[in-house]
């Protein structure tokens, strides 16, 4: 993946219009991560907003290291329609009713796509599409786990063919588009 930013940074050197943004990498704060997140699990707690079963084993919780090293390569990167982030708040997942549930999985928010997020699970490492509004009208919830890692993530759906499973369609249309961007590179 690394071949991939570096390749696309070099092509959109000199180009004011760039379609994508793959900024420098640089080292997490993975403390203050985590604090950020332990406080607010405390605080959720302490307005009786979740069970105070969530605060079971939040000292052994973990930034994975595919987001370690993903910062490394690119902080904060985001291509047309899908862009990942560089402050990693609590993330929520919705139920039919349009309430948060599965809390004491511990997953943070790590992207958007559209209304909707990318979470990063700190025990397994997984990440999942959170559809967020489909509660509100009335739609199938889309909400699932798409990857094993964020590595392998930005690789399948940033720079790869699953990129097309989360943009609106008139993306794909574009000539001039990200998506003709990955194709003219045979990435997807």
């Amino acid at each position: 993946m690394a071949s991939k930013v570096t390749a696309v940074r070099n092509a959109s050197a000199n180009d004011p219009v760039a379609l994508s943004r793959f900024p420098s990498g640089s080292e997490l704060d993975t403390l203050r991560i985590l604090g950020e997140y332990c406080e607010e699990m405390h605080r959720s707690v302490d307005r009786n907003d979740v069970p105070v079963s969530v605060l079971a084993g939040l000292e052994s919780l973990r930034i994975p290291i595919s987001l370690i090293e993903l910062n490394r390569i690119t902080s904060g990167p985001s291509v047309s329609g899908l862009s990942i982030g560089s402050r990693f708040a609590k993330g929520d997942i919705m139920d039919e009713d349009g309430e948060v549930y599965r809390i004491e999985e511990h997953w943070i928010n790590v992207g958007i796509a559209g209304n909707d997020t990318f979470l990063l699970n700190l025990t397994t490492g997984h990440v999942m599409f959170s559809d967020q509004y489909f509660w509100r009208y009335g739609e199938e919830n889309r909400s699932r786990v798409v990857s094993s890692d964020m590595l392998t993530f930005v690789n399948e759906y940033m720079f790869g063919a699953k990129y097309v499973e989360l943009v609106d369609p008139s993306e794909l249309e574009d000539p001039d588009g990200w998506y003709a961007t990955l194709v003219a590179n045979g990435w997807a």
